[in-house]
């Protein structure tokens, strides 16, 4: 019994797959692809922009597939606990170079994404001096205490200035009056030192 119902769907299997073939779309009405779409494919894969102007009728979504199908597309290995552990161990401190070069089969937004979901963060760069040595103490005092610019102009009430860098604006000098609220509001105080001189 079982095996006459076996035979009876493989024939059934077998007949579908010729009324597909002679009526050249599948059972959810897709056309199937044609060797010449294949060799679009071919010549024009990785531009995605110019295989959906030559194959209209294909989504992006299914020229992916395709290409992935027919031996194209790189194929995406699963991340490993190895793999996620080297991760670990390179995100907080290695340059975006190293990281890269640890991985060489992943792309940067590829590990982007799973840094952020393993929750991962990069260590802090410093700010980059300014040439003004009380802003750039005050940036770095910010840094040291985990304290952000648009935290520091909440603190000091200056209107966005250091999120904005304002000191950047070439029609306005330093703004020394926020930038001495700013040192206050870290705890920070000034001292004048007279040279004998």
């Amino acid at each position: 019994m079982y095996l006459a119902h076996h035979s009876e769907h493989a024939n059934s299997a077998i007949g579908m797959r010729r009324l597909i073939q002679m009526r050249g779309v599948s059972i959810n009405g897709r056309p199937l692809w044609t060797e010449a779409e294949d060799n679009i494919c071919r010549d024009l894969y990785p531009d995605y922009h110019a295989l959906q102007k030559a194959l209209p009728r294909r989504t992006r979504k299914a020229l992916e597939i395709r290409c992935a199908n027919i031996g194209l597309a790189r194929t995406v290995e699963p991340w490993t606990g190895q793999d996620h552990t080297k991760l670990r161990m390179l995100w907080k401190t290695a340059s975006r170079k190293e990281v890269m070069d640890a991985f060489p089969n992943r792309t940067a937004k590829s590990i982007d994404r799973k840094a952020q979901k393993l929750k991962l963060r990069r260590r802090k760069q410093p700010y980059k001096a300014t040439g003004n040595s009380l802003l750039d103490a005050l940036r770095d005092e910010c840094l040291r205490q985990k304290i952000s610019m648009a935290d520091l102009d909440e603190f000091s009430n200056s209107r966005r200035y250091f999120s904005t860098r304002g000191w950047k604006n070439t029609r306005a000098a330093y703004n020394y009056a926020v930038i001495v609220r700013g040192i206050h509001a870290l705890g920070g105080s000034l001292k004048i030192e007279w040279s004998d001189q």
